[in-house]
């Protein structure tokens, strides 16, 4: 026989979970603005330990040179094996930003952390420092990378 009539919406279903871990410094803070080291080495801006699952993790980054003399700030997000970089060519007296963002899994096998590092990449000079940043990592349900 022929269909019926189409029945009633049902109720809607349950929110999907998501959790959002975040970690910040605003412009005043009392610790003040974070230097960034010279070449070789990174300076640990953020750490936030993540429990197995998948995540989209971000950070931004807002910059300024004291000196007269042009830096290059250099920020990696690291998750795992994967990872997300920025640079930027900021000549003395002036800001810059960076954001970076990646998906990643983190494996059942223990706790991973998503690390963000910075550091001035020329050992020509430039004074860097942040003068804020934000990261966060949101958990998220299904990850797929696709080609």
């Amino acid at each position: 026989g022929a269909a019926g009539p189409q029945g009633a919406t049902g109720p809607a279903g349950p929110s999907g979970s998501s959790e959002v871990f975040a970690k910040y410094q605003e412009v005043g803070d009392a610790r003040g603005p974070i230097a960034v080291p010279n070449p070789p080495g990174f300076l640990e801006v953020a750490v936030i330990d993540l429990a197995p699952g998948n995540y989209v993790v971000g950070a931004s980054l807002w910059f300024y040179n004291d000196s007269a003399i042009t830096g290059l700030p250099y920020c990696v997000l690291v998750v795992g094996g994967r990872n997300a970089q920025a640079a930027n060519t900021l000549p003395g007296g002036q800001l810059t930003s960076q954001s970076l963002v990646l998906a990643a899994d983190v494996p059942g096998a223990g706790s991973a952390r998503a690390r963000l590092v910075c550091k001035n990449n020329t050992l020509a000079g430039g004074n860097i420092q942040i003068q804020s940043f934000t990261m966060y990592a949101m958990k998220v349900g299904t990850l797929t990378y696709v080609p």
